[in-house]
């Protein structure tokens, strides 16, 4: 008569269960893993939309920039807390650049000199993303520190066609 220890040490399901017990530490950390990278890239993606829409929000760069920026983009407060959202705005000097254009006179075309003025614009925002997972918080800490920026030229004053 078998005792019940050879028993259960020849029983497959007490080897299938082991194997379990020491792959399933693995497979969480995996798990909470992959659910943070998510979570990081979806915030990244975000960060970076809303960088593009707080650059291209911007109506007049003679007049409150900052405020301009934090209007166009007010829509993400449900997805972002802008407690923990920086702005920061960098505006270029004014540049003039000057090109040909061409104008009918008649049968021809004649070249004419013009000039318009622009800047470039640079919103770059950073946010301190709080950690999900528990065991991310103890592989990771507490916060990730994620930045986006936009830069976007801006049109000032110049030729306007037809003028």
């Amino acid at each position: 008569m078998k005792s019940s220890i050879d028993f259960y040490i020849s029983d497959e399901r007490a080897q299938s269960i082991l194997e379990f017990a020491l792959i399933l530490p693995v497979m969480i950390l995996f798990l909470t893993i992959i659910v943070e990278f998510a979570s990081l890239i979806d915030t990244k993606i975000l960060l970076q939309n809303a960088a593009c829409e707080g650059a291209r929000g911007i109506v007049d760069v003679r007049d409150n920039v900052s405020y301009q920026v934090q209007s166009s983009i007010s829509d993400y407060n449900e997805r972002l807390n802008f407690d923990k959202l920086k702005i920061n705005i960098d505006i270029k000097p004014t540049e003039t650049r000057r090109y040909t254009h061409h104008v009918q006179n008649g049968y021809y075309y004649v070249g004419v000199q013009s000039n318009y003025k622009y800047c470039f614009v640079k919103v770059t925002l950073e946010y301190d993303k709080p950690i999900i997972m528990p065991l991310s918080k103890l592989l990771f800490g507490n916060v990730f520190k994620l930045k986006a920026s936009f830069t976007s030229q801006f049109y000032i004053e110049g030729y306007k066609y037809g003028a």
